[in-house]
């Protein structure tokens, strides 16, 4: 939402604009096709840390945690966006 100059901007959705986005918080680990000891455990720490802090945000969608493997092909966008290039 941008302001300028006193103007008023209408915020109610637009047609075809039925469902708001949704508020959540994305939790996203990051790792190639090779994998170490620590990188396995950074992912699972990071899973258990989630699962006993934040189940309930989690359950309510309001926490979302997803692994993404940027060696493969599909995630190749993904991991441009971010400028990931290792764990």
């Amino acid at each position: 939402l941008v302001l300028a100059c006193g103007e008023k901007v209408d915020t109610a959705p637009t047609k075809g604009h039925a469902e708001q986005a949704k508020d959540y918080v994305e939790v996203i680990y990051f790792h190639s096709k090779q994998r170490c000891m620590t990188c396995r455990s950074i992912e699972r720490n990071t899973n258990e840390l989630l699962k006993a802090n934040f189940a309930r945000q989690m359950k309510a969608g309001k926490v979302v945690y997803r692994v993404i493997d940027i060696s493969k092909r599909e995630n190749a966008r993904m991991a441009e966006k971010y400028k990931v290039t290792w764990s």
